[in-house]
């Protein structure tokens, strides 16, 4: 199985949040009132599942 890893970064460029849900990370921003000129939502990379175990 294979999914993505999304960062959410600050306009700092300061990475908030990591997850596997782009949803999720648009929720994070939801909880703590960022607007979206105040972060950035970013792929961050595919992970095989299989690599992992």
């Amino acid at each position: 199985m294979r999914y993505n890893l999304y960062g959410l970064y600050d306009t700092e460029g300061i990475l908030r949040f990591t997850c596997n849900d782009k949803e999720a990370c648009i929720a994070y921003a939801k909880l703590f009132e960022l607007s979206t000129i105040e972060f950035s939502l970013m792929p961050l990379s595919e992970i095989n599942e299989e690599e992992t175990n």
